[in-house]
C-alpha cells in the first residue's frame, strides 16, 4: 500500500497570505515533502532557530524549528523526519510532518545557518540509511497508515487499540507457531510490546474519552495573560445554605463546654396512662384550690 496521496489535475498554489504557503494537501496531512522542505528552508523569509534530535510520541526524529513573518506577528513552525515513525513502521526520509509551533522569545532569540542545518540534515541522513535498507513495513502498520491518513495518527492509534482488545484481533496474530518446533513466536515490534505493556498496568478510569477533550491537529495559540493576572485554585462549595447552616450549628455544638461535665440527668421512668390521668387531675386540682382544703380538713 503506498503511502502517497491522490492530488488533482491542476495543483494548488501556496497562499502568501497564510504563510509558508502551505498547499491545501499539505494543509490536511500536515506533511511536506522533503523537495518542499527544502524549498521552505531556502526562503529568504525563512529563519532557522533550531535544529534538533528529539522524540514525542511516534518516535525519534531531527526537529527542525522555523519561522516567518506572517501580517504584523512571527509565526513558529516545527518540521519533524528522518526518524522511524514507530506506528506507520515507516522511516520518514521523502517527506517531514509539520505542527505550529510556541513563538516563545528564547527560541526566537536563537539562530541556526542554513549550511550548519543541512550539514546537520546530512550527517542524520547518513547515520540512518543502513536501517531504512533493512526496514519493511509490516501489515499492521499499512492498516496505522491507512486509517492515520483517513484521520490522524491519534485517532488511529485509538482505533487500532479497540480492534486489537477484541476477540479475535489485531492482537492475536502477534503470536504465531513455528511450522516446525509448534512454539509461539512474538512478532510484535519493539513499539507494540511497549504498548502492550502500557495496557497491562492499571489504567485510571477516564471520565470523558480523548475525543472529547482533545482536537487533534490543532495549533496550539495560547491566550496571553497579563502580568499582574495571578492563577490560583478556587475551592467551590456545593451545599446548600440550609446543609452549610446545619453543618455550622453541628461544629458549635461540639465546640460548647457543658454546665455540669459529663453527668447526665437521670430521666424519670414512663408513666402508664392511667398514671398521667391521675397526674393531670392533681394538677388540676391543686390549681382550683380544692387539694389545699382538703389536707387543711
Amino acid at each position: 500500500m503506498s503511502h502517497e496521496h491522490a492530488t488533482s489535475l491542476e495543483p494548488v498554489q501556496p497562499d502568501p497570505d497564510e504563510g509558508f504557503g502551505f498547499t491545501e494537501e499539505e494543509q490536511l496531512f500536515y506533511r511536506v515533502s522533503h523537495e518542499r522542505f527544502q524549498a521552505i528552508l531556502e526562503d529568504e523569509a525563512t529563519t532557522i532557530h533550531r535544529v534538533d534530535e528529539s522524540s514525542n510520541n511516534y518516535g525519534e526524529f531531527l526537529f527542525v524549528t522555523v519561522s516567518q513573518m506572517v501580517g504584523e506577528r512571527r509565526v513558529c513552525m516545527t518540521f519533524y523526519g528522518l526518524g522511524l515513525h514507530e506506528l506507520r513502521e515507516r522511516w520518514l526520509v521523502d517527506e517531514w510532518h509539520w505542527y505550529e509551533a510556541n513563538s516563545f522569545p528564547e527560541t526566537l532569540a536563537q539562530q541556526v545557518s542554513r549550511q550548519e542545518a543541512k550539514e546537520l540534515m546530512d550527517h542524520r541522513h547518513q547515520w540512518i540509511r543502513p536501517f531504512v535498507a533493512e526496514h519493511s513495513q509490516s501489515e499492521r502498520g499499512r492498516l496505522f497508515e491507512f486509517v492515520a491518513d483517513l484521520t490522524d495518527d491519534d485517532a488511529a492509534y485509538g482505533e487500532l487499540q479497540d480492534l486489537e482488545s477484541l476477540p479475535g484481533g489485531l492482537g492475536e496474530a502477534a503470536f504465531q507457531s513455528d511450522m516446525f518446533t509448534g512454539e509461539l513466536v512474538d512478532n510484535r515490534t519493539p513499539a507494540q510490546k511497549r504498548r502492550d505493556e502500557e495496557r497491562s498496568r492499571p489504567q485510571q478510569l477516564e471520565m470523558f474519552s480523548q475525543r472529547d477533550i482533545a482536537q487533534f491537529g490543532a495549533g496550539l495559540r495560547p491566550m496571553p495573560l497579563p502580568a499582574s493576572a495571578r492563577l490560583s485554585l478556587q475551592i467551590e462549595d456545593h451545599r446548600t445554605p440550609e446543609e452549610i447552616e446545619a453543618d455550622i450549628q453541628r461544629e458549635a455544638e461540639k465546640k460548647t463546654a457543658k454546665m455540669f461535665g459529663d453527668e447526665q440527668e437521670e430521666a424519670e421512668p414512663p408513666l402508664s396512662q392511667l398514671d398521667e390521668i391521675k397526674r393531670g387531675l392533681d394538677q388540676r386540682l391543686r390549681y382550683l384550690g380544692v387539694a389545699d382544703k382538703g389536707e387543711d380538713e
